[in-house]
């Protein structure tokens, strides 16, 4: 590598000798931004049909109870699911997730047809209750995907599900 030289010369005394000065040139990094990957599909064609769940509605618990629950879904999509998710939409009460992680891993891939089953270990209350944990899916940008949600309803100790209210009735009234 060769280290650029210039020569100046004071104009104004010609009997000078010419000095000698060695710049060394900066080199200045450029920054390029990558962007992050993409979905490549269009989410609006992204369903499943519910085949199954463990620990129905309404099922009853004693204060801090640890339980697994499991749904089943199958991808009725013709897509591809890769790096998916259940993300926590909402709770009832508020902030009680009933010690559920904010988002659950899907298998790395599933592919159209195949039936998948998620699970998640919980824990009931301590205080007596009916509670609720809403989830929805989402893509593996954490983009939301619609008419993806599934839950999970328990009731803790002597409380007493509202008699003649749905779960699904209590969830719209929420919205």
């Amino acid at each position: 590598e060769t280290t650029p030289t210039i020569i100046v010369q004071n104009t104004s005394t010609p009997t000078s000798t010419p000095k000698v000065c060695t710049i060394t040139p900066t080199i200045t990094p450029t920054i390029t931004s990558i962007p992050s990957p993409t979905s490549s599909i269009n989410l609006k064609d992204i369903h499943f049909t519910f085949i199954s769940e463990t620990i129905p509605d309404g099922t009853k618990f004693d204060p801090g109870e640890v339980f697994h629950k499991t749904w089943t879904i199958k991808n009725n999509s013709d897509q591809s699911w890769k790096g998916f998710s259940l993300a926590i939409e909402s709770s009832s009460p508020d902030e009680e997730t009933l010690g559920s992680p904010t988002e659950i891993s899907l298998p790395a891939r599933v592919d159209p047809a195949e039936t998948v089953e998620i699970v998640v270990d919980l824990t009931a209350p301590q205080n007596d209750g009916v509670y609720s944990v809403y989830y929805h899916m989402q893509d593996q940008n954490g983009n939301a995907i619609e008419n993806t949600r599934i839950w999970v309803n328990i009731v803790v100790g002597d409380a007493n599900l509202m008699a003649g209210t749905s779960i699904y009735t209590i969830y719209q009234s929420a919205y």
